[in-house]
């Protein structure tokens, strides 16, 4: 494992989710996200009975579509703005890493979600891009 894999690994274990953006048609652009899942409560509702008994941490993993929209935009919108292409969960790194290489994907090229959050200045004004810390 090289570098930039520990610390995507490292962002996920610490609940931090990641995205990357992937070809999609001439008319939208589509991400995919990954959201690491706390193992109780609502946020498993979803997933499948065996996941949730496993002590591996439990990835939820989107395709996204939108018509233009940047990754911001897609996680804001509702449903109807917003296309699920693809969902599917993953029971630890291995299955993870795994379900992504069949996709010809690799977890060294997604970065953290919270960098695709607006920051905001004083006065409430959308700047830059927060920069991700490790």
């Amino acid at each position: 494992m090289d570098v930039t894999q520990r610390c995507q690994w490292r962002w996920l274990h610490q609940g931090i989710g990641l995205a990357m953006r992937v070809a999609s048609s001439r008319d939208a652009r589509a991400w995919y996200v990954i959201n690491p899942l706390r193992t109780s409560g609502e946020a498993t509702r979803g997933v499948p009975r065996d996941l949730r008994m496993a002590r591996a941490p439990i990835y939820h993993v989107r395709r996204l579509q939108g018509q233009y929209l940047n990754l911001l935009e897609i996680l804001q919108l509702a449903d109807a703005d917003v296309r699920c292409v693809e969902e599917f969960f993953a029971c630890g790194d291995d299955h993870l890493s795994d379900r992504l290489e069949q996709r010809g994907l690799s977890i060294a090229t997604f970065y953290p979600l919270s960098t695709a959050a607006p920051a905001r200045n004083g006065q409430g004004a959308v700047g830059g891009l927060r920069p991700a810390s490790l």
